[in-house]
């Protein structure tokens, strides 16, 4: 999502997590949990040398992992920065 800060992302995926749970899918074969949800990360950069789209899309997915590992069913925000590496 352009242009959105990290408030207004954690706000659109709430909506959407909140959204697909009021839907109550069955979720026969979980071990987890009888209906389907939605674990979501969240991380945004500013585009720069070192902000970049590969950079964005790590650090949603560890959050990602984090939501799941945290209880799933939830919303984590990356803010912990990653290490870039130096440019040669």
């Amino acid at each position: 999502m352009p242009a959105m800060d990290a408030k207004s992302a954690i706000h659109v995926a709430e909506k959407i997590r909140q959204a697909v749970e009021k839907m109550a899918i069955a979720h026969s074969k979980s071990l987890v949990a009888p209906c389907v949800t939605l674990s979501l990360g969240v991380a945004t950069v500013v585009p720069d040398d070192q902000g970049t789209p590969e950079l964005l899309i790590k650090c949603a997915d560890k959050a990602l992992y984090l939501a799941k590992s945290s209880g799933r069913n939830r919303i984590m925000v990356w803010e912990r920065p990653i290490e870039v590496p130096p440019k040669d």
